[in-house]
């Protein structure tokens, strides 16, 4: 399909079962300067001059954090979750799994590390199945799965 076309659908992948609908496609983005303004030793907030893909320019503001992994543990055949308390969101079922720490050996290191941490599981086979950018407007952060 040719870069553009709105509304089009591509040709249908090999192997794939129907066909993905392009919406929108845009252009990149310019940036021209940034600051800065917090820093805390895991995280910062950035304030990028920009000229965003429809030619307007202005100021964006987006918050960089470490990565994170997300594991998808069966333990005698049950999924295994966790149910902490966050500061912000109160209690949420979710996957074991927390930060990719600058120590770390990449992903993997932290995906074994954390639910033994959380659970006390540990071991087994490990496969990853790559990562998401589960906000992409607020933050460069990946999700490694």
């Amino acid at each position: 399909m040719a870069a553009g076309n709105r509304g089009s659908v591509p040709d249908q992948a090999p192997g794939r079962a129907g066909a993905v609908l392009l919406v929108e496609q845009r252009g990149p983005w310019t940036r021209y300067s940034g600051t800065t303004p917090y820093r805390t030793p895991r995280s910062q907030v950035h304030r990028d001059e920009v000229t965003g893909p429809d030619g307007r320019r202005g100021g964006y503001d987006w918050a960089q954090a470490p990565d994170q992994v997300r594991v998808a543990a069966l333990v005698d055949g049950q999924l295994l979750l966790v149910e902490p308390y966050h500061y912000l969101a109160d209690a949420l079922w979710q996957l074991p799994g927390g930060s990719v720490d600058p120590d770390d050996d990449g992903a993997l290191t932290a995906a074994r590390r954390e639910p033994a941490e959380e659970t006390g599981h540990h071991g087994g086979t490990w496969i990853g199945h790559g990562f998401l950018h589960p906000r992409p407007g607020l933050t460069d952060c990946r999700v490694h799965l």
